[in-house]
């Protein structure tokens, strides 16, 4: 079966001497994991478009378990987010929450469209990532059917962090 989705690649794990694992995450799927065989030998390769934080659309050759990407296409490579280390750890804390709390196959097109927008704004703002943040957190909470009626920060990352039985990463 090919499978053709729109994926934000959470994280990467390397997987034998040529291999990556794509943990990715999709409208149609949720979080799901594919192989990108070759990827890290080959001169000629698209490992730049198997990085954290790449929007991709992939085709991806799926029999049982793990599938295999066939092609991946750029959407969207958030240049300024790599360039900025305040941009970075606000976008890994996305990503943090994101790979935390949803599961493998279960779709969640509301969560994939507000992840795409916390990203574009990080990228496109200059000095207010962590408002970014802070309001993807209450977000996620809303939609899992918390409803945390303080702005206190310190509650949020409480509630959310008791959520999902994870403690959030502070990357700077």
């Amino acid at each position: 079966m090919l499978l053709k989705i729109e994926a934000i690649t959470l994280r990467t794990i390397p997987y034998s001497e040529s291999s990556l694992i794509l943990i990715l995450f999709s409208k149609e799927w949720g979080r799901l994991s594919a192989i990108a065989k070759g990827v890290r030998k080959s001169k000629r390769s698209n490992a730049g478009l198997m990085q954290t934080f790449m929007h991709n659309n992939f085709i991806i050759s799926k029999k049982t378990g793990m599938g295999i990407i066939t092609e991946a296409h750029n959407i969207n490579h958030f240049p300024h987010i790599c360039t900025d280390l305040e941009k970075l750890s606000s976008a890994y804390t996305c990503l943090d929450i994101i790979y935390h709390l949803c599961q493998e196959n279960h779709p969640q097109a509301n969560i994939f469209n507000e992840l795409i927008q916390a990203l574009q704004q990080i990228e496109n703002s200059y000095d207010n990532y962590m408002q970014v943040v802070n309001n993807f957190k209450e977000m996620i909470l809303n939609y899992e059917g918390i409803k945390p009626q303080l702005k206190n920060v310190d509650l949020i990352n409480t509630a959310l962090e008791n959520y999902l039985d994870h403690k959030l990463k502070v990357y700077i």
